[in-house]
């Protein structure tokens, strides 16, 4: 093989990689709600829908925000939010005081608003981004 063919495999061989890595990305340890939840969410099927937007927060401010998260059934402002496992915990005033946690369903595409005790539970699709 002639030197120029040898660099034509080595970089095809690179960009392969590089694709490869692109899409399977090791590093990114990240649950899929870390990024998908950012947006506005709305039931589809109630006759009073619950509307949600999840905006990023600066853990960098407080040490703990990571989010925040504008829901009218439950605040009048937006209240902060962190990332806890595969969920987004929302609290109250409390930092110990979770009242909401969303799960990510990635299939759907959908997220699951319940409160801890089960006494709530709202499945809301992403309006938009």
């Amino acid at each position: 093989m002639s030197r120029r063919s040898w660099i034509v495999v080595v970089v095809a061989a690179a960009v392969c990689v590089a694709a490869a890595l692109l899409v399977w990305r090791p590093w990114d340890t990240a649950p899929p709600i870390a990024a998908s939840a950012l947006g506005v969410w709305q039931e589809q099927t109630a006759a009073d829908p619950v509307r949600m937007t999840v905006s990023a927060g600066d853990p960098a401010a407080d040490g703990t925000t990571q989010y925040w998260v504008d829901l009218p059934i439950s605040f009048k402002v937006p209240f902060p939010a962190r990332l806890q496992g595969d969920s987004i915990v929302i609290w109250g005033e409390n930092a110990e005081d979770v009242v909401w946690h969303i799960t990510y369903d990635e299939g759907a595409d959908v997220l699951l608003l319940t409160r801890p005790d089960g006494t709530q539970r709202h499945i809301l699709r992403r309006v938009s981004r």
